[in-house]
Parts: structure tokens; sequence; C-alpha cells
């Protein structure tokens, strides 16, 4: 619950935007799979049968749970995955059904992630990946940084993490495997954990490229891409449609259209790295 409270500020706060009051317009029903995914059935049951107007979901697990539990209540989801390719909707043009979304496609932005990583650490030789296969786009994330690593010349250290107590393990496998940095994959599983993370590795002097700029925020090194906070934020905008009477199958899908390279200069220099002007030119938001 802690891990997504900017998440739900970014709906809160897009909600505000459009005039909707909370407590007066509207209330929010609040349901916590906390990086478990197989609780997120039953939670989306519970909804259902709460006859809720609208679902919102923050992951691919969660809107195929919502989607399972209900055909008739609209749903609005935010994932970082393939929304046609992992069976949520029909095209991103024409959703069809009950559900429409924002998604920022992250399997396309792991490669660019990597490069950035090798970018700012021109030394790079070997790179820890923290993934959780049999995740709805674990596959397609390993082939995509696969692809990309053999070109930039570095080698992928796949480290498989099914649930939080593996992370200490996969942190000091890293570090006994010698990798110089850590990529994290996308998934709900790590982004519940963010703290846990950027403290393990802290402790293990690791610099990490990150699937949510709170990481940074909070201490961890870099991170590429659209923070969750803002899909959340736009998310409103579609659950402003629904709620007024707009049919979810009708809506298309939308994607940002701007992707932001956040840095923690505390963190860098505490890790003894200066950034080469390659990045420097190109940060969006410096951390201090």
């Amino acid at each position: 619950a802690a891990a997504a409270a900017p998440s739900i500020s970014g709906l809160r706060g897009g909600l505000r935007e459009l005039g909707w009051v909370e407590d007066t317009d509207y209330a929010i029903e609040f349901r916590f799979a906390d990086g478990v995914a197989d609780r997120l059935p039953k939670l989306a049951s519970e909804l259902v049968a709460q006859k809720v107007d609208l679902i919102v979901t923050g992951s691919t697990p969660g809107a195929l749970a919502a989607k399972g539990a209900t055909s008739n209540i609209p749903i609005v989801f935010v994932t970082t995955g393939d929304p046609v390719a992992d069976g949520i909707i029909a095209s991103l043009g024409r959703p069809g059904g009950n559900l429409t979304g924002v998604t920022t496609l992250g399997v396309e932005l792991a490669p660019k992630r990597l490069q950035l990583l090798k970018e700012m650490l021109p030394g790079l030789r070997r790179i820890a990946t923290l993934i959780r296969s049999g995740s709805p786009y674990a596959e397609e994330f390993r082939a995509s940084i696969d692809k990309i690593s053999n070109t930039i010349g570095v080698e992928l250290l796949l480290i498989d993490v099914q649930q939080s107590q593996q992370l200490t393990a996969a942190i000091n496998k890293a570090v006994a495997a010698r990798a110089d940095a850590i990529l994290v994959q996308s998934d709900v599983l790590f982004i519940t954990q963010r703290s846990l993370i950027i403290e393990l590795a802290a402790k293990a002097k690791l610099p990490m490229m990150l699937p949510d700029r709170e990481f940074v925020i909070d201490g961890g090194l870099m991170f590429y891409g659209a923070s969750l906070r803002s899909m959340y934020r736009h998310m409103a905008i579609l659950a402003d449609k629904v709620l007024k009477g707009a049919k979810p199958a009708d809506i298309p899908v939308e994607q940002p259209t701007r992707f932001e390279l956040i840095i923690n200069l505390k963190t860098a220099k505490s890790l003894g790295i200066e950034l080469p002007l390659s990045i420097a030119v190109r940060v969006d938001e410096v951390v201090e």
C-alpha cells in the first residue's frame, strides 16, 4: 500500500483537476495485493461484489484479474506491459470489451534503459537483471535486453525473483557474480518492494537502472521512462470519460509521448560516478 501512494496521489490529483471532489462526488474502495499476484482474482471479485461503478488497476495481472471477474463493470488500467499481447484488450485503437487504459509498453523501453546504463557506466561489463519469470511479459523483456546486450557488449546475469523474501539473496548473488550494475524489470513485485531494493543495492554499492522515478526520489541511481504517478494522472482522464458515460471499448488505449531520464546525483557521488557528458545533456531531472 505504501509503495502505491505516489500513484494514488497522481490519480487523485488528476480527478481533482477535472472537477471531481473525493467523498462528495466519488469514493475509492481500496484493495492491495502487495505484489502477490495470486491474491488479485479474490480482490477483484470483492470489488465486483461491492457493485462499484469503475475498477482501476495498476498492473497487467491486476487488469487480467479484473477482466476475469467482470465483463460489465468498466475497467481502466495502467500497465508497463503490452496489453494486446498479454490478452487484456483486442487492440490499442479499439480495445473492445469493458477495458481501456494507459500503457508505456515497457518491454520496448528495456533496451533503451540498458543502453543508458552503459552510457552512464562506460566500463560496464556485467549487469545483474532482476526478473520475475512467469510474469506476463518476462520472456519479451528477456528477449529485448538479450538483443541489445550483444550490441553494446555487456553480459547479462538473469536473477529470477518470485517473492520479496528472495530479494536479499538476489542482490547477494549479484555481488558474488561481480556484477557492475543492476537492471530491474518493471513488475508489480519490484514496484512494491521499492524501499527494500534501494536499501539492499546501497549496502552492496551497486548502481541501478530502475522501473519508476519514485525509486530515484528515494535514493536509487537512475530511471528512464514515464513515471507511474504521471500515468495514473492520465488514467484520471480516462476514468472521467467512463464515469460520464463513455464505453471503454470505444476509448483508445493511450501511450505517454514524453519519457524522462532522472538521476539521483547524491547516489551517483556516493558510488563514485561522474555523469558523462552524453548523459548530463539528456537528464530531465536531477535529484540531489
